[in-house]
């Protein structure tokens, strides 16, 4: 049998077979978990951007308008508490409540309280920033946001902080009104 002298006999000249480098689990493994982190890196960045222009737009559509930290002059210093009082359920839960008097010229529609809580020796443990819940009604368990309070209008309200510091010493927090929304 005559054979071709350009065609390689396989049997006398086998030809390379070319197989791809191999791919060890571990190197699988180590660009799963890349891949996986990748992953969860861009849903978090995606979730905290849409977050901030959810705030954004919520912001810019509210017609209240948020009023500067207390210390300076504005509706935040024409919210004057009185008959404050305070109550400790069985579950820890702390619930501060009494009349707030819109003593300005500004329609209250919600306002941030910070209570500063002291230890037996009147050293500050926490303070801890909280809503007040305005209501018509003496307060209770159920909490309502009845506002605006109009200018020489008064409302009970009420504080809830649900888990109170451990070593605080069971007297009334100091009361600060932080900031107030308010609409002209």
């Amino acid at each position: 049998m005559a054979t071709n002298p350009r065609i390689p006999d396989r049997e006398t000249h086998p030809v390379p077979v070319q197989r791809p480098p191999s791919t060890t689990a571990v190197e699988i493994s180590t660009r799963g978990m890349l891949t996986a982190i990748l992953g969860v890196v861009a849903l978090g960045l995606i979730f905290y951007f849409a977050s901030r222009i959810h705030e954004h737009a919520t912001a810019v559509e509210s017609p209240d308008q948020a009023v500067a930290p207390a210390g300076s002059e504005g509706p935040q210093s024409e919210l004057e508490f009185s008959d404050v009082q305070m109550e400790v359920t069985g579950d820890g839960r702390l619930d501060i409540f009494g009349r707030v008097r819109n003593t300005g010229n500004h329609h209250i529609t919600g306002a941030l309280v910070q209570l500063t809580f002291r230890d037996a020796k009147g050293k500050k443990v926490a303070s801890i920033q909280q809503p007040i819940h305005g209501k018509k009604e003496a307060p209770s368990s159920a909490l309502a946001d009845e506002f605006p309070i109009e200018p020489d209008q008064s409302r009970f309200f009420q504080v809830v902080i649900n888990q109170v510091p451990p070593k605080w010493n069971h007297e009334l927090p100091e009361l600060k009104v932080v900031t107030v929304s308010a609409s002209e």
